[in-house]
């Protein structure tokens, strides 16, 4: 049995991105015999009621608001944010692990999880406990994929993120010396974050899932729509960005020529996106839906038409076990076994992207086909049942064992 706290930088509720969903489905289906505390920075924190009626952590610490006033020393700071909290907010952040240590103490914890290397600072220092870090996205895969997908920006532009991606290289190298286990959502991320700790033990694999409830939804019960959905967080700039990329390349020169519908749900969408379906009746911006899979019924088909980002795309798994067939970029499923004609369709060019996308739209047999492999593959491997299972088999393992760093002094040195 494990006393655990998570340490994460804002509230995990509502379920409205990634973030919070890895956070919360996690705890919700760890074994029984675990206990799971929960202590975050105050962002979100008016969401603390809601988050605690879902009885998923036995409590919650939301840490006082960050000062209004940063440190200079901020600016002294070597290795690129690993420190960040302890340079520009020298009393806060020290303040803060007091708190945690205490908690540690008085609740007898035996593993700490922190969500992201942010929150790895405050659990460094800690004593006594295990140490897991979940960088479940690779933020250097990430920025190299954006530079590597940035032509038209200008050289200002790029000489900012390449001084950006030399920092983020550096927060996130020799995290396996600063905790006694590392874990990643997708093989991709995992490749590069072991290129970036080299030696000591590997990082560790942990996906994300789906609720199984989404498998026994009956995907010919609804009439289908002649159109096509996505969904996501659309104040992310990758889906702002995939969204952006299909409309032009895709939907508007192809797709609404032959009568295609497309449902762009999530919230967040700025103004360029609100004009973008105001001048399209064929588009439909509703935002956020409190049941999303009710919502996107008669739509048949899900495009995931990435052209940046890292980690695994919940919504691909959402579709695969909702009945819809996902037609996508390869970086949008690369985080999967997804086969092409087998779970679904993979395309990087615009015009087949719109060809695939029409013969689905014009043969359900073959839609049928790729959807029952699709749900196959999650039902075997993706669900959050199963997920659950693997992350308390590793917190067994992490708390059971010695760890290299708790019995230290408590040093905040970044080094």
């Amino acid at each position: 049995m494990a006393q655990i706290l998570v340490i994460c930088q804002r509230v995990p509720w509502p379920l409205q991105d990634g973030h919070a969903l890895r956070v919360f489905q996690l705890a919700r289906h760890l074994d029984a015999a675990h206990t799971c505390h929960l202590a975050c920075l105050p962002r979100g924190s008016e969401h603390v009621p809601g988050l605690q009626q879902e009885r998923c952590f036995a409590s919650i610490t939301v840490l006082p608001p960050l000062p209004a006033r940063r440190h200079w020393r901020r600016f002294l700071r070597r290795h690129g944010d690993r420190d960040y909290h302890r340079f520009a907010y020298p009393g806060y952040f020290a303040a803060a692990v007091a708190t945690l240590q205490n908690f540690v103490d008085r609740n007898a914890i035996n593993v700490v999880v922190a969500t992201l290397s942010a929150s790895e600072e405050f659990m460094r220092p800690l004593r006594g406990v295990a140490k897991i870090l979940d960088q479940y996205d690779c933020s250097t895969l990430a920025s190299e994929r954006e530079l590597a997908a940035a032509t038209r920006q200008n050289l200002l532009w790029q000489l900012h993120r390449r001084h950006r991606l030399r920092q983020i290289r550096a927060t996130e190298s020799d995290l396996k010396h600063r905790c006694d286990a590392v874990t990643t959502i997708a093989p991709p991320d995992q490749q590069r974050l072991q290129e970036l700790n080299p030696g000591g033990p590997p990082i560790e694999l942990m996906p994300n899932g789906v609720q199984a409830r989404l498998l026994q939804n009956d995907s010919n019960s609804v009439p289908a729509l002649r159109g096509v959905a996505f969904w996501g967080d659309l104040g992310y700039s990758v889906n702002r960005r995939a969204v952006e990329y299909f409309y032009r390349e895709v939907w508007l020169p192809c797709l609404q020529p032959a009568g295609v519908r497309w449902a762009i749900v999530g919230p967040n969408a700025g103004v360029a996106l609100r004009d973008l379906a105001a001048r399209h009746q064929e588009i439909s911006l509703p935002g956020f839906v409190s049941d999303l899979f009710e919502y996107l019924a008669p739509y048949p088909v899900m495009i995931n038409p990435m052209r940046t980002g890292s980690g695994l795309k919940n919504k691909v798994l959402e579709a695969m076990a909702a009945g819809k067939v996902v037609v996508s970029t390869s970086l949008g499923v690369d985080a999967l076994p997804f086969l092409d004609g087998v779970h679904g369709r993979i395309t990087d060019d615009p015009m087949r992207f719109a060809e695939i996308v029409l013969e689905l739209l014009d043969e359900p047999a073959r839609r049928s086909v790729l959807v029952t492999c699709a749900r196959d593959l999650v039902r075997s491997r993706y669900t959050w049942e199963a997920v659950g299972s693997a992350w308390s088999e590793l917190l067994t393992k992490v708390g059971g064992a010695q760890s290299r760093y708790g019995g230290g002094s408590g040093s905040c040195s970044g080094t």
